[in-house]
């Protein structure tokens, strides 16, 4: 046979897939012609396909000796450069090939995917565009550019360009899973679902289809769902270890740690770099409570992966909660500098800047989060938190309402077949008024009802159980109930805390206290005959509030700080602090007088306050009573402090006899009650007189 049809009888069982066959035929040419550049040329291929890409580079390399412009040879010699990790030396072959034929598709598109190999990512996507106005149809080119586009988070334009794919060929696994994934970096889960559902319908066996499937649903809350695609995954390859970190995530969403911890770990033994798996195994160590053991995994997640931005931002939250703020502030940072469109940074962020006084920069964290990240209710209900904290009220009530997106706040949302109530009138007919949260909540805005009965008809309120005592009955309600009562036939409804938005409340129209709490007569005798004895200025101390709250440690202080107060001559100094039973005698000895355990309900409280000269109290429902008593109250505040007491006053709009004691820097209470003790110096009476 002459070499032509030696070549051509080649390049046919090669066109076929009987490479075997193929290798021998161009070894056949190559007997003949050793320097024969289509036999080398074209057995470099195969060593190419065989994973061999230093022999194919020896061979492609051979045959350009002979035919120096051979175009088709120096775009496969720089795949085999790609492949074998030459990048430079890959780029120098395409740039030699399209030099040679400039309207080459496959030459540009081969060195877009070298340059993006580089991170010349604008420079890839400019050589795919090349090809494709070439070659339109060209689908790797369309595949390539969708996930360069990707990479650079033009969402919109890779999504343009995986649908281009699809239309090209619509059974493209990887193009379906690879869309999902932009559409679920977008929070756009319904499109992701879907992605990874054709995937799924396409290919049941796609391990990757299913896990991604998986991941979804878990964010869904479709656990069980989410549980079954995750096993699937990982039956279908089981040392496929981003399925078992999947896996792992639903164990840790139902709660079950242990579980999760087996599949993190059996993650890593298939893959001991596997940043993904040690930045999950460190949300479940912060689950379990183990706090040093996290920030260690995280921190091992980062150094496998610097680039690791949502491992930088789990770092820096477990480092802003154990307060280790500037490092919190680096992570962050870096988080941010890494991936700009990192939603859940710019908010985690905001919050640290929140807490160490920086509001407009919190503000400017916040506004990133929400834009960046449509319906982001945390940042949206942050916003509102810190507009209302500096006074801008319409703008914080507002972003208010955005808290019933939250889980932590969703549990205490009233589902009612009746519309929610807009502020509009309701003359004749009933709204129906619930209260939400806290029973400080309840106190401070209990005083809107004067507002709105003039604007309707009946008006339904329900009253906390543990304060229908200082609520007996109220003027402006037609109907009183309590918790667990079901409401009479009503028209409309609303949560008590949304009426200050309804009403469009700022600062200048908060109302007045003219509905105060119950003082009973007979309790308010008891304790002014009890209280009498003790002369000076009596003053009584709550130092912790309750908890369960999420701020409570910032809020509450040990009892031991306030051992100056009790030193002082000149008062007489009275625990009100309830749920700590003993604690004030082991604090302060007898220089206190423990009054909580009689203090089997609000009532009692209330006419204790009554008959006290000062309280002195954290921020907790007891300084919410003693300001709608209409007791002076000093309240002792966080350097950040919850929004209703706003900032950099020491009064507040809310209880006209209430002054605000503040840190001047977090965690400093010290100061607050040194400042405390000047002013009482200024306060107290003489000693023995009532």
């Amino acid at each position: 046979m002459s070499k032509s049809e030696i070549l051509q009888s080649a390049l046919t069982l090669h066109q076929a897939g009987r490479v075997a066959e193929a290798e021998t035929a161009y070894r056949n040419l190559l007997a003949q012609d050793p320097n024969d550049p289509d036999g080398n040329h074209y057995l470099g291929l195969i060593a190419h396909q065989f994973g061999n890409f230093n022999a194919a580079i020896e061979l492609i390399e051979k045959a350009l000796k002979v035919r120096p412009n051979y175009g088709e040879a120096l775009i496969n010699l720089g795949n085999a450069h790609r492949q074998a990790g030459n990048l430079q030396q890959a780029v120098h072959c395409f740039q030699r090939a399209l030099a040679l034929n400039p309207n080459s598709a496959d030459g540009h598109a081969n060195l877009g995917v070298v340059l993006r190999d580089q991170g010349k990512t604008d420079e890839a996507i400019r050589s795919f565009n090349s090809a494709l106005q070439l070659k339109p149809d060209f689908l790797p080119a369309h595949y390539n550019l969708a996930n360069a586009l990707k990479s650079e988070g033009l969402n919109g334009e890779a999504i343009d360009q995986y649908q281009q794919c699809l239309k090209l060929q619509p059974r493209f696994i990887d193009a379906h899973i690879n869309m999902g994934s932009v559409y679920e970096s977008q929070g756009e889960l319904g499109m992701a679902k879907t992605c990874y559902q054709n995937a799924v319908q396409l290919n049941d066996g796609s391990p990757e289809a299913h896990c991604n499937l998986a991941a979804v649903e878990l964010v869904l809350g479709n656990h069980d769902a989410a549980l079954n695609g995750a096993q699937r995954a990982t039956n279908l390859n089981p040392q496929f270890a981003e399925g078992f970190r999947v896996l792992a995530l639903v164990h840790k969403e139902r709660g079950e740690l242990d579980e999760a911890l087996i599949h993190l770990h059996k993650a890593i033994s298939i893959h001991p770099d596997f940043a993904d798996a040690f930045n999950s195994l460190g949300l479940v160590l912060d689950q379990q409570e183990k706090v040093d053991q996290a920030i260690d995994t995280l921190k091992t997640a980062v150094s496998l992966d610097p680039e690791f931005a949502e491992a930088h931002g789990n770092l820096a939250n477990l480092y802003k909660r154990t307060d280790q703020s500037e490092i919190a502030e680096h992570h962050y940072q870096t988080a941010l500098d890494l991936k700009p469109g990192f939603a859940d940074a710019h908010n985690n962020f905001g919050s640290l800047q929140k807490d160490l006084g920086d509001l407009a920069g919190a503000l400017s964290s916040f506004e990133n989060a929400r834009n960046l990240k449509v319906g982001f209710a945390d940042a949206c209900n942050n916003l509102g938190h810190t507009h209302l904290l500096m006074g801008n009220f319409k703008e914080g009530w507002a972003n208010y309402q955005w808290r019933w997106k939250l889980r932590s706040v969703a549990k205490y949302r009233r589902i009612f077949d009746q519309p929610q109530w807009e502020g509009h009138s309701f003359a004749g007919k009933t709204l129906f008024i619930h209260p939400e949260q806290g029973l400080g909540d309840f106190i401070q805005f209990v005083r809107y009802l004067p507002l709105i009965k003039p604007l309707g008809g009946d008006l339904v309120l329900e009253v906390p159980s543990t304060l229908t005592c200082l609520y007996p009955s109220l003027a402006d309600v037609d109907t009183q109930l309590t918790t667990n009562d079901n409401p009479p036939p009503f028209d409309f409804h609303s949560p008590l805390l949304d009426v200050p938005f309804l009403l469009n409340t700022d600062i200048a129209t908060i109302p007045p206290l003219a509905v105060r709490p119950h003082v009973d007569r007979a309790l308010d005798r008891k304790w002014r005959a009890r209280l009498a004895p003790y002369g000076g200025l009596r003053v009584g101390l709550i130092w912790a509030g309750n908890p369960d709250h999420k701020n409570d440690r910032r809020r509450s202080l040990a009892p031991e700080f306030l051992t100056p107060i009790t030193q002082m001559a000149g008062l007489s100094v009275f625990s009100l602090q309830v749920g700590r039973s003993g604690e004030a005698t082991a604090a302060f000895g007898a220089s206190v007088i423990d009054l909580a355990a009689d203090f089997t309900n609000f009532a009692e409280t209330a006419a204790a306050m009554q008959n006290l000269d000062l309280i002195i109290s954290v921020d907790s429902s007891p300084a919410h009573l003693a300001g709608a008593l209409g007791k002076p109250v000093w309240t002792l505040l966080p350097f950040m402090p919850d929004w209703r007491w706003m900032m950099n006053r020491t009064d507040s709009p809310w209880y006209p006899t209430m002054t605000l004691f503040r840190q001047s820097r977090p965690g400093d209470w010290s100061t607050v009650i040194s400042d405390v003790c000047r002013a009482l110096e200024k306060t107290k009476k003489p000693k023995n007189v009532s």
